[in-house]
C-alpha cells in the first residue's frame, strides 16, 4: 500500500526532472489558507465531508471514508433536478425538483449544502 512518505518521494523525483522551477498558481486558492489547510476531522462547509488525515491513498474513498455516519435519515425536498451521480456515496439519484425523499444523513447534508435541497 502507498504511504505518505512514498508519495512525497515519488513527487520529488518527478519535480526534480521538470524543466521549470515555478508554476502559475490559482491565486483564489493560494491566498485563502482555509482552502489549503483544513483542521483534521473538521466538516467542510460546502460538502459536509470530514477533513481526514489519509494514511493509505490507494484505499481512501472520500464518499465512504470522509462521510459523517451514524445520524438518522433526514427528509429533504429537492429544489432542482439532480441527475444520477454514480461517484457520489456509491451512487445516488436521480431526484426531481419538488421531490421529497428520506436520505441518509450524509447524503441529505451534502444536497442541502450544495443548495439542491432543503429539510
Amino acid at each position: 500500500s502507498l504511504k505518505f512518505d512514498d508519495i512525497v518521494k515519488r513527487m520529488k523525483a518527478v519535480a526534480d526532472e521538470l524543466p521549470i522551477s515555478s508554476v502559475n498558481t490559482d491565486v483564489g486558492v493560494t491566498q485563502d489558507l482555509s482552502k489549503l489547510i483544513r483542521v483534521p476531522n473538521s466538516v467542510h462547509g460546502e460538502t459536509g465531508l470530514i477533513a481526514k488525515i489519509i494514511e493509505d491513498l490507494e484505499e481512501f474513498d472520500p464518499w465512504r471514508d470522509a462521510a459523517i455516519r451514524g445520524g438518522k435519515a433526514l427528509k429533504v425536498r429537492f429544489h432542482e433536478d439532480v441527475p444520477r451521480l454514480d461517484h457520489v456515496f456509491g451512487g445516488v439519484g436521480p431526484f426531481a425538483s419538488g421531490e421529497e425523499k428520506e436520505l441518509p444523513q450524509e447524503q441529505a447534508v451534502f444536497f442541502i449544502l450544495k443548495g439542491s435541497a432543503s429539510l
